[in-house]
């Protein structure tokens, strides 16, 4: 099954729907590799042990980690160093997006070309990983 460009944006716009400032409603799984029970987990800070939680904490310190760092005030550094809001955005939450944490765009991995839309290739491409992925996790 092929999808579209015009599939893909409404699909982007559906997961859009399921995010606010803060908060989402996505079932987003991680792998759960503490061997007890299921395979996958949720993708929420809550989730997640202390040793993951701490990859995702502390990334402004020292200000060389990520690139922005510098350039954030020290409000934004302390919100930037909050594992949970890190997670919040790479979830989809809106509320740092573009000014703490770097603005969501297209990024075409072969040329390196950025846009907001979705092309028929990188639409495929997607489809293609999302089968492989899924594929995946029903062998678990």
């Amino acid at each position: 099954m092929r999808i579209t460009a015009t599939e893909a944006s409404r699909g982007f716009s559906e997961l859009l729907s399921r995010v606010a400032a803060s908060s989402d409603s996505r079932n987003i799984l991680t792998l759960d590799d503490t061997g007890v029970g299921a395979k996958v987990k949720p993708f929420a800070w809550a989730s997640l042990t202390a040793t993951e939680q701490a990859f995702f904490a502390n990334k402004c310190t020292p200000l060389s980690t990520m690139t922005q760092c510098a350039l954030l005030t020290p409000a934004q550094q302390i919100t930037a160093n909050d594992g949970n809001q890190m997670v919040g955005y790479l979830r989809g939450w809106q509320a740092n997006e573009g000014t703490i944490f770097r603005d969501r765009v297209v990024v075409d991995t072969i040329t390196g070309v950025t846009s907001n839309t979705v092309s028929d290739s990188q639409s495929q491409a997607l489809q293609t990983a999302i089968t492989a992925i899924t594929a995946r996790l029903l062998e678990y």
